[in-house]
């Protein structure tokens, strides 16, 4: 299994909401929502992924 933090915390995040289902990182929304939001980091497009993401 990976030892990134990212996947790290959408499992335990997917273990506490589905405890009877093992983790896929393809399925947990936390998964997708860290890599967008660190390929927006990457290409240093964070105020247009915030407001997708993490709309206020």
């Amino acid at each position: 299994m990976s030892t990134d933090p990212a996947v790290e915390a959408a499992r335990k995040a997917w273990e506490q909401s589905s405890p009877l289902r093992p983790f896929d990182p393809e399925e947990s929304p936390e998964y997708w929502m860290v890599l967008a939001a660190r390929e927006a980091l990457k290409s240093s497009r964070l105020r247009t992924a915030s407001m997708i993401w993490w709309p206020r």
